[in-house]
């Protein structure tokens, strides 16, 4: 597993990035997923819904969007 780079912003965590969320979900289409993982944030897959919407599954299973999860992430960064 690697990291993303949005988690390196959001946290000033102090690891090596090895894909960008926003570089690799540009490429997605709608109904896309791709198999990427962040050891950060927990997710394994990356999902592109119909309406465009970005999804990220975590290994539990659950999935969240992504504006949803970056919002946790910078709320608790203040």
């Amino acid at each position: 597993m690697g990291y993303c780079k949005e988690y390196i912003d959001w946290t000033n965590s102090d690891v090596e990035a090895t894909f960008s969320i926003r570089d690799v979900s540009t490429s997605m289409i709608p109904g896309d997923s791709r198999d990427v993982s962040c050891e950060g944030i927990g997710f394994i897959r990356m999902i592109k819904a119909d309406d465009g919407d970005l999804k990220l599954e975590f290994k539990d299973g659950s999935v969240s969007r992504f504006v949803d999860v970056k919002t946790i992430y910078l709320k608790n960064s203040i």
